[in-house]
């Protein structure tokens, strides 16, 4: 099964699941010896799940950037950074120019992914 690794970190950290491999394109700090989908010889596959904070429509670019500002000011704090790792995520930060990027990226590559697939929610 493919699952985020937050939701199955306890598991297998219990040993009721076996992790094979996790599907980004580096290994996850919270299980170093699990080897990426590339180093299990299953290559061009990444699949990431982020999670993020956006703002309305029209926010100002001043309080974007105020925002983004704290939130990684909180994620580099090493306390958080530890809780953060040890509950599965590892912690990345951008700015929101970067982080629109990201955004637009992933939105056109499952895009294009659902298209080629000919999947409908029909």
């Amino acid at each position: 099964m493919f699952d985020n690794l937050p939701g199955s970190l306890p598991h297998v950290k219990a040993g009721r699941l076996r992790a094979l491999a996790v599907t980004s394109a580096t290994r996850s700090p919270a299980l170093p010896d699990v080897p990426t989908m590339a180093e299990a010889g299953i290559s061009g596959y990444e699949a990431d799940v982020w999670f993020g904070v956006v703002g309305p429509r029209g926010l100002p670019p001043a309080v974007a950037s105020r925002l983004s500002q704290e939130i990684t000011r909180i994620a580099q704090d090493k306390a958080m950074r530890d809780k953060l790792v040890q509950a599965g995520a590892s912690p990345l930060t951008s700015t929101p120019e970067q982080f629109s990027v990201l955004i637009r990226r992933d939105t056109d590559k499952w895009a294009k992914l659902v298209r080629e697939s000919g999947a409908s929610i029909d």
